[in-house]
């Protein structure tokens, strides 16, 4: 009869047995499956932790592999929150910083891919879309130097107020007096920093401002008009309306790479708007922009990502997605 020892704390089978040289060979083999089975006992209702699994290696022999575990952990979750965040719509993107995170090199649920211009591909396609705010200047007096009436102050103040509370990377303006003003309006509302450049200034100018173009208020009409149509040829003060367009969409790109993601506000003219705008925006035509003329402190919404550009208001027409 084999020894059994008596204690407490658990079942005898578990307890091991004095050791002695004459039973080693027979004796420990038949307690060694005693224990087996009692651990088996113990934990048969436990289940296999799912991020382990068994598999059989070249010689036969199993062995554990530790495999993807398929819970959502804390790091699937914040993939999970990005993707939610920049896929939005089929013109979003992830930043690199952010597709790494949500996932590494892999394509983004929602994404579209863009072809490659020029064999290299633009890294505002990875990301986010920048809204711009454009503002188009308050009133102005026809009297040079052109500044804004009370008018177009109150008119300013009005933009400043609809955007209090929104969050915006920065303030850019055209170099023109009028531009100027009503930019640092918006910046004292606001409390932003307000960034003159001269890319964004009007082309249509009084011959007192750039002398040696004797160019009537009619014929700068003509041309502006021919330019609307797609007719960039022909100048007017110096500049073909190529030449506007190139340097209009050079900044509002820069502005956009600069701020993916975030609001950015832009104060210019109508004219200059009106063209990029309509040249650009993919559902934006020339016969609503005729139809629905930017008045004075008009306020346009667009989101520019990458090559596209799409007009989501149009000062108070909303337009759909």
């Amino acid at each position: 009869m084999p020894h059994r020892a008596r204690d407490p704390r658990g079942p005898p089978d578990l307890l091991p047995r004095p050791a002695h040289p004459a039973d080693r060979g027979t004796a420990q083999p038949a307690r060694a499956r005693v224990r087996r089975r009692a651990v088996q006992r113990r934990f048969r209702h436990h289940p296999r932790p799912r991020h382990r699994e068994r598999e059989l290696g070249a010689g036969g022999a199993g062995r554990r592999a530790r495999t993807r575990r398929t819970h959502a952990g804390p790091r699937s979750r914040r993939r999970g929150r990005l993707r939610a965040h920049c896929a939005g719509g089929d013109r979003a993107r992830l930043s690199h910083r952010d597709a790494v995170r949500a996932g590494g090199r892999r394509p983004v649920v929602g994404a579209v891919p863009r072809p490659a211009q020029s064999g290299v591909a633009r890294v505002s396609d990875l990301q986010c879309a920048a809204r711009l705010l454009l503002v188009r200047h308050g009133e102005a007096d026809q009297a040079l130097p052109r500044s804004l009436t009370l008018a177009g102050r109150a008119q300013a103040g009005v933009v400043a107020d609809e955007f209090r509370g929104e969050r915006l990377a920065g303030l850019w303006s055209s170099t023109m007096l009028r531009a100027e003003q009503t930019a640092a309006i918006l910046a004292r509302g606001l409390k932003l920093i307000s960034r003159p450049d001269d890319r964004l200034r009007e082309f249509l100018l009084p011959e007192e401002e750039m002398p040696g173009q004797p160019a009537t208020q009619a014929e700068a009409d003509e041309v502006f008009g021919r330019w609307l149509i797609g007719d960039l040829g022909p100048t007017l003060y110096g500049e073909s309306g190529a030449d506007v367009d190139r340097r209009f969409v050079e900044v509002i790109q820069e502005i956009a790479d600069g701020a993916r993601g975030e609001t950015s506000l832009v104060v210019s003219h109508g004219g200059i708007l009106q063209l990029g705008l309509t040249r650009h925006c993919d559902n934006l035509a020339l016969p609503f922009v005729r139809e629905h003329p930017l008045p004075v402190g008009a306020v346009v919404e667009v989101a520019v990502d990458g090559d596209r550009w799409w007009c989501h208001r149009w000062h108070d027409v909303r337009l759909s997605d």
